[in-house]
């Protein structure tokens, strides 16, 4: 039930790899290092997450981001934005702030801000100094309206830094540490807000009620929360009425039994795949009658036992893909066909009485949110 580590380094001359019907629950990352790998049959595990290998090339890649390229010749190189080996992580001279000598002082960090934007991605921080925080407080922040922290070891961020940068609309704080938010983050009027590959639960956005006084509420329009340590789906996040793209994958989300008539209004694209999604309730006829601009859902590799076949009333879908859920009614040759096509087949799959009392339900739910019927 499990592949180890070392074993699989070996592997440098493997070019196809047939493990199915085992009880594996994970797969090792090295295995997205393996430059001969060009086909991998999964089928009949219990995997959380990596089952979808129609895309050999993607899937490696998703598996090197999960840890550093193995020491010696022969391996693929490391993906930018992998997670960083122990030498890449550290804390600077001192143990405190790691921020190299180029950002220290107010001419580093005049440099960093290029027009409009500034720019600390992959600097090794781990916190801010006094001196750079009153540095962005005495005016230079205000300029700021892009803000890049990727790829740094931060575990939170300091609310003076928010306050420092008042008309920030785009923030990025990928590839961190990050377990909380800083409880005046929705003061600013962000419109991206990317956030993916962290320590963040659920709870860690209870300190950040949003309103419609806040700055983001009507502004928000991008949020990435993929690869945290989500169970559900945060309340505060979905009367957000202009969130165009919302990407929770990789958590570990069992249910979205939390999703409203009136959530999230404007959503086109909904990424939740690569949880533990049993069921989908009602959602399907909800998004149907109050989410008239969907047009890309993502589902595949969950724990859908069952497809609801009232998918297919999503006529103005345009990306569909429910692959990798350990459902056995829909054969894999359905799910691999275009949206259209897998639209239709769901669509034919209800009878007279099923689609008649959907199609009675969408109509009230648009009812309910002003929308025609």
């Amino acid at each position: 039930n499990e592949l180890s580590h070392d074993f699989v380094k070996s592997l440098l001359e493997l070019s196809v790899l047939d493990i199915t019907n085992n009880d594996l629950k994970d797969l090792p990352y090295e295995l997205g290092y393996l430059p001969a790998l060009r086909r991998v049959r999964l089928e009949g595990n219990a995997l959380r997450r990596g089952r979808d290998t129609h895309d050999m090339a993607t899937w490696k890649k998703s598996l090197r981001k999960r840890g550093p390229r193995p020491d010696g010749e022969g391996y693929i190189e490391e993906e930018p934005g992998s997670v960083p080996t122990k030498s890449k992580v550290g804390k600077g001279k001192g143990g405190g702030n790691s921020l190299s000598k180029q950002v220290e002082g107010k001419a580093g960090v005049v440099s960093l801000t290029q027009g409009k934007s500034l720019n600390l991605a992959n600097k090794q921080l781990v916190s801010f100094s006094d001196a750079i925080l009153e540095e962005l407080a005495s005016g230079i922040g205000h300029s700021v309206l892009s803000f890049n922290l990727k790829q740094n070891s931060l575990e939170s961020i300091p609310e003076e830094l928010i306050q420092a940068m008042p008309n920030m609309t785009s923030l990025d704080i990928s590839v961190n540490q990050l377990q909380s938010l800083p409880s005046n983050l929705q003061n600013l009027p962000l419109t991206t807000l990317l956030l993916e590959r962290n320590k963040l639960s659920s709870q860690s956005f209870c300190t950040i009620p949003i309103t419609p006084t806040h700055s983001c509420y009507n502004k928000l329009t991008d949020l990435n929360l993929s690869s945290n340590k989500l169970t559900t789906l945060p309340n505060n996040i979905l009367p957000l009425p202009s969130l165009s793209t919302l990407i929770i994958s990789y958590n570990n989300l069992t249910s979205l039994e939390n999703w409203k008539p009136h959530s999230l209004p404007s959503l086109n694209r909904f990424d939740a795949s690569n949880n533990k999604l049993s069921t989908l309730h009602t959602l399907p006829i909800i998004w149907a009658g109050c989410n008239p601009k969907l047009r890309i859902l993502q589902l595949q590799n969950n724990n859908m036992s069952k497809i609801p076949c009232e998918l297919g009333l999503l006529h103005e879908m345009q990306c569909l893909d429910l692959r990798g859920n350990p459902q056995r009614a829909i054969r894999l040759s359905v799910l691999d066909k275009s949206c259209h096509d897998i639209l239709k087949y769901l669509k034919m799959r209800l009878d007279v009485g099923e689609l008649a009392r959907a199609t009675g339900e969408i109509d009230r739910f648009k009812g309910e949110v002003g929308l025609s019927v």
